[in-house]
């Protein structure tokens, strides 16, 4: 949700010509996609450190988060360079939410659904970047386990998710994980330890990749007026929608 609160701030600098988003945000990703679902799916479960966590356990090619789905927007007018942003959820660093007969897994189904993006419109990976982040939904995953071994699946799961989109992105973005409000509340399974040494694992990871960034915005979010345990006022996400607009 972080992620799409984001995206939703991003004033596209282009002339619109094509919007569109699944009827269902929660469940309509992959018939949004022109991709066909898994005949049989494919569940784990939260102790093997994959997703879905909760409701997209128990309803194939769902997600768990439900205010968040896909949209799509694009400039394409004559005679000119085309342009377009696109967003897709991805709860965890690895889950089964979105699973078709090609993919197991939502990042493998994300990374077909951006090659078919490209190759739609004529267009190379080179002339793509990918702004990505999980972290706080993983931490759902690792309830009753050790915060060691929780942060070396995490760790794993990140390198196989970039690996996927390194072929399809030509510059990736990794967001780092925001801290939460109440930290030490047992309602909630985040920690703000948790979230630091993610985004560390997360940042040594991207620079592996010679077309890897780190966007660090921990002291801007520490900084920020919550509305909830995990979710900032608008200021927050308009100020990182600003930046990534000035960039395209």
């Amino acid at each position: 949700s972080q992620m799409g609160k984001i995206f939703g701030e991003i004033q596209f600098p282009y002339q619109i010509t094509t919007s569109r988003a699944p009827q269902d945000k929660r469940c309509g990703f992959l018939s949004y996609a022109g991709l066909p679902a898994a005949k049989h799916h494919e569940r784990k479960f939260p102790s093997f450190f994959q997703g879905p966590s909760k409701y997209g356990r128990e309803h194939d090619g769902c997600s768990d988060v439900k205010s968040v789905g896909a949209r799509f927007i694009e400039s394409a007018l004559p005679n000119k360079t085309n342009h377009f942003m696109e967003i897709m959820t991805v709860d965890h660093a690895s889950d089964t939410a979105q699973q078709t007969p090609y993919t197991s897994s939502t990042q493998e189904t994300a990374a077909l659904h951006f090659a078919n993006q490209l190759q739609f419109r004529g267009m190379t990976f080179n002339d793509s970047v990918c702004i990505m982040n999980t972290g706080l939904h993983d931490q759902k995953l690792c309830v009753g386990k050790s915060h060691e071994h929780c942060l070396i699946i995490y760790h794993r799961n990140v390198v196989t998710y970039l690996n996927l989109m390194h072929n399809v992105c030509g510059a990736m973005v990794w967001i780092s994980t925001t801290p939460v409000r109440d930290p030490g509340n047992p309602e909630y399974p985040q920690s703000n330890a948790m979230s630091q040494d993610m985004n560390m694992a997360a940042k040594e990871i991207m620079k592996r990749f010679k077309n890897g960034f780190f966007l660090d915005t921990w002291a801007v979010g520490m900084k920020s007026e919550f509305v909830d345990n995990a979710h900032f006022t608008r200021p927050y996400y308009v100020g990182i929608a600003e930046l990534f607009a000035s960039l395209m």
